[in-house]
């Protein structure tokens, strides 16, 4: 039978402490500055272009698809609160 030994990890391999019980606030500041990044940029700007719907612009030139139904579509509130405990 085989019997592996665990490998000799160094002890500079290793996070520090200090390092370790701080993770939390670095992942916090990065993500503030991802968030300040983006709002510098204008990705949550507004485009005046038309009216979008309430889930965003339709598609232009879809085909209907040979395997499509005769179904009902689904109502914008019935997609968006379907794993909602709380109904709206």
């Amino acid at each position: 039978m085989l019997i592996k030994h665990p490998p000799q990890i160094a002890n500079s391999e290793i996070t520090d402490k200090s390092s370790y019980l701080s993770r939390r606030e670095f992942i916090h500041a990065a993500s503030g500055t991802a968030v300040a990044a983006a709002v510098g940029l204008g990705v949550f700007a507004s485009k005046s272009e038309a009216a979008p719907a309430p889930h965003g612009r339709k598609f232009e030139n879809v085909l209907k698809s040979p395997f499509s139904t005769d179904e009902a579509m689904n109502s914008w509130n019935e997609i968006t609160t379907y794993n909602s405990e709380i109904p709206v």
